[in-house]
């Protein structure tokens, strides 16, 4: 068992579920496992050398978070937590298949990751999260993946502008044939520095 208030340098992102609070540990690497029934303690985590997670996702036992560096082996990587205790690496996305990765969602069995490596989105079949399948990749015009949205097999995809310039792109693509995304549009807005993130409302 760990004391919460232990530093962890700084917090990229929560995920909740099943009565758990997962926490994206950045510079400390890997994630806390906040127990949220139980008089909110840490019941568990996972780090490793040389990585830096920003974000995460967890679905149905398996936690899927992001690294930003170089010298860990998985830009993506598959903890199985069904034990919040005894988290267990089950494989990931290989580093040298998409540089590192700043973000990442979850559809069913589609996982997509934003990498600042490649400047792409990276889609991948992830039925077997200790095997992820390459699908294809969505790239912006001229910028940086940031982060992703996706909702009815329709992809948002927020891309910063490089260098400082003014080329940020919103992307909107159907991702319901994933090898096969097609862009149906490219948004871009007057002083475009950044698109850092979209959302949709519940509506």
């Amino acid at each position: 068992m760990y004391a919460v208030t232990e530093a962890a340098e700084s917090v990229g992102d929560v995920w909740v579920s099943d009565g758990h609070a997962f926490v994206a540990r950045r510079h400390a690497g890997g994630i806390s496992i906040v127990d949220l029934d139980g008089g909110i303690r840490e019941v568990g985590r996972f780090t490793a050398p040389n990585m830096f997670t920003q974000d995460l996702v967890v679905e149905n036992g398996v936690a899927y978070i992001t690294n930003e560096t170089s010298n860990y082996p998985f830009s993506v990587t598959a903890l199985d937590v069904t034990d919040p205790a005894d988290p267990r690496v089950l494989g990931g996305v290989p580093t040298a298949d998409t540089g590192v990765a700043h973000t990442v969602w979850l559809d069913g069995s589609l996982l997509a990751l934003a990498s600042q490596g490649t400047d792409a989105i990276h889609l991948y079949d992830v039925t077997d999260p200790s095997a992820p399948v390459a699908l294809s990749t969505i790239h912006a015009t001229n910028a940086t993946a940031h982060d992703i949205h996706i909702r009815d097999g329709m992809l948002f995809g927020s891309y910063m502008g490089l260098h400082g310039d003014q080329s940020a792109e919103l992307i909107v693509a159907t991702v319901a044939d994933p090898e096969h995304p097609a862009v149906t549009a490219r948004v871009h807005y007057p002083d475009a520095v950044l698109t850092h993130s979209s959302w949709l409302p519940r509506d």
